[in-house]
């Protein structure tokens, strides 16, 4: 996933097969260059765990959840990169200690948005090739 600081992008998670019991999905940022909201329809942005359900109507396994990313801003002009984990948080058909354990990484790019924008472009008179010859100090046009 590459992001725009100080922008914002959406991924989105659901189970495969249904778990034998209730299950939580942590979701884990690596570092402090993201903020993630793990619930887009209650204010403000939450991490933390995703609650699927066994067989309830509501948050059921097998819907789709929307996990947005957004990046902070920072003051340098470099770009980062970070990234998102998933893993489950009990044990079950879904715990890590199985094999293959329930692993999702999710690796993000930052593009920087203080980079500077060039004012225009330069302009060589005559177009071609210069050629100087070694240790000449006299140098070319």
């Amino acid at each position: 996933m590459t992001i725009a600081e100080g922008g914002q992008a959406t991924f989105q998670v659901r189970l495969k097969t249904q778990p034998t019991r209730d299950l939580n999905i942590s979701v884990d940022k690596s570092s402090a260059l993201v903020e993630i909201d793990i619930d887009p329809d209650t204010a403000g942005r939450q991490d933390g765990l995703l609650r699927f359900n066994q067989t309830n109507q509501t948050k059921i396994w097998s819907e789709y959840r929307t996990i947005a990313v957004f990046p902070k801003h920072d003051s340098d002009m470099n770009d980062e990169s970070t990234r998102i984990r998933l893993f489950a948080s009990v044990s079950g058909d879904y715990s890590i200690f199985n094999t293959p354990s329930v692993l999702g990484i999710i690796p993000i790019t930052i593009t920087d948005d203080d980079k500077p924008t060039p004012a225009g472009t330069i302009q060589v008179t005559p177009a071609g090739t210069l050629t100087i010859d070694e240790g000449d100090s006299t140098g070319g046009t």
